[in-house]
């Protein structure tokens, strides 16, 4: 690092090489902040912390204000807060990741099978429910299932009676993403939804070892989902 910062003021056309090349795109990359792309020097040099906000801009001023998240002794490390970014985030803009994240997710995509019976009735309601194909839909940590991924399961699993009845009204589709005893979702139907999603994730789980973690939690909280006394629907 040394020795390439005592060139970088002596580079010139001839002394240019591939590998000065790739320390500079290497510095300029890692300091990207998603679509924005700059380089703030002082700043630049902090390392991030998981903690609040730490970084303002002051239009009025027309300047960048950062603030110590904690008191910083004679010494010490003082670090910033990079933002709410997952730790994929963390790995392709900044080059390292956060194993004790708590606020960390990853996003997937999910298809429905052309042979999958009424489908374009079950691509109607999603739609309805502002879900298109193949999303993203969320893996986290939290101890609620991403409704928009429960909806989706709720819908693929559906039988054309439960279809009907949730397209002729609207306000039951609702409770299609949520989680705690909706009263338009049957026992039947949460059961049949949490062993599709069981099924689907393990097959995640078998071809990137990178969601484990993810899914492994998500999993435990879809076996309680199907598992949990939810009331059954008496819709006429």
């Amino acid at each position: 690092k040394g020795k390439h910062l005592s060139l970088a003021s002596h580079i010139t056309c001839n002394t240019f090489t591939f590998s000065l090349y790739r320390w500079a795109a290497a510095c300029v990359m890692s300091r990207q902040n998603k679509d924005e792309l700059c380089l703030i020097p002082l700043w630049d040099m902090a390392n991030h912390k998981q903690t609040k906000p730490t970084t303002s801009f002051d239009i009025e001023k027309n300047e960048l204000q950062f603030c110590a998240p904690e008191i910083v002794k004679s010494g010490e490390q003082v670090f910033m807060y990079y933002g709410e970014r997952t730790n994929e985030d963390f790995l392709l803009y900044q080059g390292f990741e956060d194993m004790n994240h708590p606020d960390d997710f990853v996003s997937m995509q999910l298809d429905m099978p052309e042979s999958t019976c009424a489908r374009p009735v079950k691509l109607m309601l999603l739609n309805n429910l502002s879900i298109s194909l193949p999303g993203p839909f969320t893996l986290s940590a939290d101890q609620v299932l991403d409704p928009p991924l429960l909806a989706f399961a709720r819908v693929s699993v559906m039988t054309k009676d439960e279809l009907s009845i949730f397209l002729r009204d609207p306000e039951y589709c609702k409770d299609l993403g949520v989680s705690s005893k909706p009263r338009a979702v049957s026992a039947d139907l949460d059961i049949r939804a949490s062993k599709f999603l069981e099924q689907l994730l393990s097959c995640f789980h078998k071809v990137d070892c990178s969601l484990n973690r993810f899914l492994k939690h998500t999993i435990e909280i879809v076996q309680q989902l199907g598992s949990s006394p939810i009331a059954s629907h008496n819709i006429d």
